[in-house]
């Protein structure tokens, strides 16, 4: 299971290394966008935590949601960003 769990780590954390490098890259390193950042560890951290432990699948779930949701919006912040400059 660590393992699987492992692999799985590199899915999505790709979209947000490469946010997170755009950000710093275009100085678009604001108060809200760096909040994002450390939300959206925040939720891999309890999303990791729970699936190691007792793997509730529903609470998995609804943290993956909500990291998603984060990313999704990191994503939109910065092209409103660079399209509105």
């Amino acid at each position: 299971m660590a393992s699987r769990h492992y692999s799985n780590l590199f899915e999505m954390p790709v979209l947000f290394y490469l946010v997170v490098v755009l950000t710093y890259v275009t100085g678009q390193a604001t108060f809200w966008m760096v909040e994002l950042a450390w939300a959206y560890v925040a939720c891999r951290y309890v999303h990791s935590f729970i699936h190691l432990t007792g793997n509730n699948v529903k609470l998995r779930f609804s943290a993956f949601l909500i990291s998603v949701t984060i990313l999704v919006t990191m994503w939109i912040s910065l092209l409103v960003r660079l399209l509105t400059f």
